[in-house]
């Protein structure tokens, strides 16, 4: 009776006490990627809003809300396993940035900008051209641009607050129903018990007297 009140007790203050476990992305780029499989990605990131690239009017506001510390830029053609293009920015500076027009500010390896005209990324040290979208041909394959806001707010000089229809995922220009972009975050670490390896540790020595005295 003892013995069973003593392992409840060490399995209760074990289980009770938790500290975040060590983990780290298993996907953590740096700078623009290319022709990425979703499976290489959905396993550190979960998706906090996709759309159709003709889609328009969804809030940036409502959309970061939903994220942890990073947030990535992605898009695919419909029906592709694979993304085309994709980078991934702070969500402290993504969630404040606002870039005069033609101006990049350098995150993680790449260029990012967002303004009320589009917003998006390009590949380190390349300049951009907003026309409304970023239409330079130069290393095309690392741009990604899309449209911001509508009526009276497409203006360089206003903050970015909506994602608008279209434009460019990295050669694919005038991109609308066939293209699909993706907004994620990375996947919290999940807690672990503090006690538990103490525990298991205990666990495993007691059953090893117990077989030598058996």
């Amino acid at each position: 009776m003892i013995r069973k009140f003593t392992a409840t007790l060490v399995l209760s203050l074990g289980l009770s006490t938790c500290v975040p476990a060590a983990w780290a992305l298993t996907y953590d780029p740096v700078g623009v990627q290319t022709n990425v499989n979703e499976a290489t990605v959905f396993g550190s990131w979960q998706t906090i809003y996709s759309g159709l690239y003709s889609d328009s009017g969804i809030a940036l506001a409502d959309i970061y809300s939903d994220a942890n510390d990073q947030v990535m830029f992605a898009a695919r053609q419909v029906g592709s396993t694979s993304f085309s293009l994709l980078a991934t920015i702070d969500t402290a500076t993504l969630t404040t940035l606002h870039t005069a027009h033609n101006v990049t500010v350098e995150a993680n390896g790449a260029q990012w900008y967002a303004n009320g005209l589009s917003m998006g990324f390009a590949g380190l040290g390349s300049s951009i051209f907003q026309i409304d979208a970023d239409v330079l041909f130069s290393n095309g394959a690392q741009r990604l641009s899309w449209h911001t806001n509508s009526g009276a707010n497409i203006d360089a000089d206003a903050a970015a607050t909506e994602i608008g229809a279209g434009w460019r995922a990295g050669t694919a220009y005038f991109a609308y129903g066939g293209w699909e972009r993706f907004i994620l975050t990375e996947i919290p670490a999940v807690p672990v018990p503090a006690g538990l390896p103490l525990l298991l540790g205990g666990m495993g020595s007691f059953a090893l007297m117990r077989r030598r005295r058996n």
